[in-house]
């Protein structure tokens, strides 16, 4: 007699961990993927120059990712570990694309409101645009058609 006995997340590749994470949400299966990848994790993000505490939050961030999007992964485009790490790349790149952001300048000439106009400078214009249309006026017809 053949018992059918679940061997329990301890025995099963990181694969069927994550099959078992999107179809049951198993805590088991999860809690066993993470201890046993979120070091990685962390190890090739300070590889890539990271801090250890912005590689324990991308560890992090990644795994949560991981339990939300779990019924996403397909094993026949990659290994659940190369899914994983691609997602922890894509969380590095997001959070140094947010801080590189530029900070606003208050002061940047394009984010300052356009002065209200003076008076005497619309005044001013105003007689210097009488005077041009008059000279134009005063030139050939061919001239004018050219200006």
């Amino acid at each position: 007699m053949i018992l059918d006995v679940d061997p329990g997340p301890l025995n099963l590749s990181e694969n069927d961990l994550l099959i078992r994470i999107a179809v049951d949400q198993d805590r088991q299966a999860f809690a066993r993927l993470f201890e046993t990848l979120a070091p990685r994790v962390k190890a090739y993000m300070m590889k890539l120059g990271a801090r250890p505490e912005f590689a324990e939050e991308i560890a992090q961030e990644t795994f949560i990712t991981v339990w939300r999007k779990a019924a996403q992964f397909d094993r026949r485009k990659s290994s659940a570990v190369t899914w994983i790490f691609t997602i922890a790349r894509n969380q590095r790149i997001d959070r140094l694309r947010k801080e590189n952001r530029p900070a606003l300048d208050p002061n940047e000439p394009m984010l300052v409101p356009d002065q209200p106009p003076d008076p005497l400078r619309e005044m001013e214009q105003s007689v210097i645009v009488k005077h041009v249309t008059a000279s134009i006026e005063d030139l050939p017809a061919d001239q004018q058609e050219v200006i």
